[in-house]
């Protein structure tokens, strides 16, 4: 009878020991040593993307300034001018908008039949014979910015601009 309270005895703590030591080695890999895990499962990898590059995005407002826009003008107050450049990191496969998206930019879009525009960019918004238009490395892009990929290093030029028809 003693024997067997014993081995009832080393039983348990093995079986606790065991839960335990999992528990701990479960929340080790979910959380893959960086931030929390705030999301049901983890399906084997970092939840987190790694940064694939660093691009400069620069916002170009001088038209709307002349026109004196009263957002613009403000925008001029808050960013220090007519234009203001930030930096923004990308992950693989962020194209001009997505990456656009993804920075400290105020961003709206909407879709068109010929796809994604901006819309809106830090509360200047485009109206009927305006809007935004985007330069990648100083070229125009022949489509649009959800379909442009960038890469680490480039730079990207969103204009606000009056159509003339």
């Amino acid at each position: 009878m003693r024997n067997r309270k014993a081995i009832k005895g080393i039983v348990a703590a093995l079986l606790a020991f065991c839960l335990l030591g999992a528990s701990a080695l479960v929340g080790c890999t979910a959380n893959n040593g960086g931030g929390s895990n705030s999301g049901g499962s983890n399906s084997g990898g970092s939840q987190e993307e790694e940064v694939f590059g660093t691009i400069t995005i620069t916002i170009d407002i001088t038209e709307a300034v002349e026109a004196e826009d009263p957002t613009a003008l403000a925008l001029v107050d808050e960013r220090g001018g007519n234009t203001y450049t930030i930096e923004a990191t990308i992950d693989e496969g962020d194209t001009a908008l997505s990456a656009t998206q993804n920075s400290e930019l105020i961003v709206a879009t909407s879709t068109a039949s010929w796809g994604v525009m901006i819309t809106s960019i830090d509360s200047l918004e485009g109206g009927s014979t305006s809007g935004w238009i985007f330069t990648i490395n100083g070229e125009s892009p022949d489509v649009g910015a959800d379909q442009v990929e960038v890469a680490d290093g480039d730079e990207i030029v969103w204009s606000y601009v009056f159509w003339t028809f």
